[in-house]
């Protein structure tokens, strides 16, 4: 079985409704958080070996809304910046400095998603792809596995042609 990890927006949630949040927190693995003024939740799935990861998801996303009640609006990418990479990783942020400028490693730190006003921001994904791939050391039994860029499109893809197909047309 592989574990995937996904973070989605959500529409219709609230951890004060304790029906909802039983649902999520009882039949899932999934936590809620906060971020601005979106709801996020972090939806653990499993998958066999070598099956399709989107499918999983999506059909674990349909499950998600018929028990709790909730909407999933769209794919949160989990940006990092250093200090959070460093976090994370359990390192120093000059060290995550030192890789992301090609100075200590192989060179090949997943380049930043965004540069908003000069600070770099990667997708988790991408870090812990590279991670598992270059540090032997890494305890990554508990990391699950993150969807690649493309397969977050593939996702947040269905789901913006799935609202479209919800409104009523006029």
């Amino acid at each position: 079985m592989a574990a995937y990890e996904v973070r989605v927006l959500v529409d219709n949630f609230s951890v004060d409704n304790e029906q909802q949040a039983a649902a999520l927190f009882d039949k899932f693995d999934a936590s809620a958080s906060r971020i601005c003024e979106s709801t996020v939740v972090t939806l653990g799935v499993a998958a066999p070996e070598g099956a399709d990861a989107v499918a999983a998801i999506r059909a674990e996303i349909a499950k998600l809304e018929r028990a709790v009640g909730l909407r999933v609006i769209d794919v949160d990418l989990d940006l990092v910046d250093e200090g959070e990479v460093a976090e994370r990783l359990g390192k120093t942020r000059q060290i995550i400095n030192l890789y992301a400028k090609g100075e200590r490693g192989c060179g090949d730190f997943p380049p930043p998603f965004a540069l908003p006003g000069g600070r770099r921001l990667w997708t988790w994904a991408a870090v812990a792809r590279w991670v598992r791939h270059h540090k032997q050391d890494w305890d990554d039994e508990s990391e699950p596995d993150q969807l690649s860029r493309e397969e977050q499109r593939e996702l947040a893809a269905w789901l913006t042609q799935r609202t479209l197909a919800a409104r009523p047309a006029g």
